[in-house]
């Protein structure tokens, strides 16, 4: 297996993996090429990995040391496919209350297909609940939509498929569940859909005026989803991007629990952030202690230089004042050729806000932690100077994800290419921050 760098190594935890050296390479029952997508932690410290292996979806579990989980399904790993065709992966886990774990991500009948929203209910063994769709699985596809459109493209009617694995499903208490999803017509048109499902995986037609969802989407511009988290008040907060003839706009949107956009939020429930570059979006939503929505994304310069951006705001949509003085977190990265971007992130005790990133433009990359306070500073009492850089491999490291177990730093992600093959993995940080 691939050897650790030795200046990874001093920053792993030494009493997690199966080698004690702070990193669990994932076994897969076929030896399949595989990408680790998202990481959840379960309220027993065990670590759930929504993945992919092969042309399956897949999850990983590890025991809270590290060490694979072998009484979850097959040495570990659940894995299956939403439908016959050329691909699955899985993007993000769900715990349940029943204990049940949803698995969302999506599926591609073919090389070129647009990608389909597909879900996959697994009970706490790692057998499928086949109470839930057809043997534990559902594929929301396509949703016959209205033709939406932009003034870019032609009129008509469109089907509709998810445009990316990106999404969340989130439990209600009735049992029903929220799932957002991008929803593509074209190359250049899109939008996002806020789907309710009924607990046995049907849509929920008491929900948006009969249909079972509701678009999302900011006047006649293509419309890109990624973030969904449910407030404290039972609101929906979603983010992503918004598109223009210029770029696209990072976007932070307030929908009520019926399905409707929150008009004191923003502009009609939508907030753009036009003052980022052209290209900016935002990848994660936190509801901070205060109530406050956090966005955690990116910017992308006209030479494709990325920088992470932290933005917060207040349930009016306008930026918190308390927040770095009411504007966004920039956080270049000169060591990079092409910069960060934060993909992931989370609170932390304390209030405390923890992102991750991958550097770009290198092919012996870095993945790039940073902890900020609650008012949007650094955090320099974390690593140095707020900032954790670790180069795992002498290859290309993606961070997929990140949690927090019992106040340490878990991270989940891709390494490639060992040997023409393709791995995933896990690690832990020592617990000197």
């Amino acid at each position: 297996m691939t050897e650790v760098k030795d200046t990874a190594a001093h920053n792993l935890d030494p009493t997690f993996g199966p080698n004690k050296n702070g990193l669990t390479w994932f076994k897969y029952p076929d030896q399949e090429n595989s990408f680790a997508n998202a990481i959840t932690v379960a309220a027993d410290g065990k670590l759930l990995i929504a993945a992919s292996a092969g042309n399956k979806f897949a999850i990983v579990r590890l025991k809270p040391d590290g060490t694979q989980d072998t009484s979850f399904s097959r040495d570990g790993v659940a894995s299956g496919v939403f439908a016959q065709g050329y691909k699955s992966t899985g993007g993000s886990i769900s715990i349940l209350k029943s204990g049940n774990l949803m698995l969302q991500g999506s599926f591609f009948l073919h090389e070129y297909a647009q990608p389909q929203r597909g879900l996959a209910m697994f009970r706490n063994d790692g057998t499928p609940e086949t109470a839930f769709g057809v043997n534990g699985v559902v594929i929301v596809n396509p949703i016959p939509l209205p033709a939406l459109t932009s003034s870019e493209v032609a009129l008509g009617p469109k089907r509709t498929t998810a445009s990316d694995h990106s999404g969340h499903a989130i439990e209600l208490a009735d049992g029903n569940l929220m799932v957002l999803s991008n929803h593509q017509y074209s190359f250049n048109d899109q939008c996002g859909l806020l789907i309710r499902l009924q607990g046995n995986g049907d849509l929920d037609t008491t929900f948006g005026q009969g249909q079972g969802y509701v678009a999302i989407r900011y006047l006649a511009n293509s419309t890109w989803t990624g973030s969904l988290i449910r407030l404290q008040d039972g609101k929906f907060a979603i983010a992503g991007y918004v598109s223009s003839n210029v770029g696209y706009r990072a976007m932070i949107a307030l929908f009520d629990a019926a399905g409707k956009p929150v008009s004191s939020f923003g502009d009609n429930g939508f907030a753009l952030f036009d003052h980022l570059d052209k290209l900016s979006q935002i990848n994660k939503l936190v509801e901070m202690p205060d109530g406050n929505i956090l966005g955690i994304g990116s910017a992308t310069s006209e030479n494709f230089v990325h920088t992470g951006v932290l933005v917060c705001v207040d349930r009016n949509g306008k930026y918190a004042t308390d927040f770095n003085e009411g504007k966004p977190v920039l956080t270049p990265y000169s060591d990079a050729p092409f910069g960060i971007q934060w993909t992931s992130g989370t609170l932390r005790e304390g209030g405390h806000i923890l992102v991750v990133s991958s550097t770009h433009g290198e092919e012996d990359s870095e993945i790039v932690i940073a902890q900020f306070k609650s008012d949007g500073s650094p955090d320099r009492d974390f690593a140095e100077d707020g900032m954790l850089i670790i180069n795992l491999t002498s290859v290309l490291d993606m961070a997929g994800g990140l949690a927090i177990q019992n106040n340490q730093i878990v991270v989940a992600g891709t390494s490639l290419l060992h040997a023409d093959s393709v791995l995933s993995f896990a690690f832990r940080c020592a617990d000197t921050f």
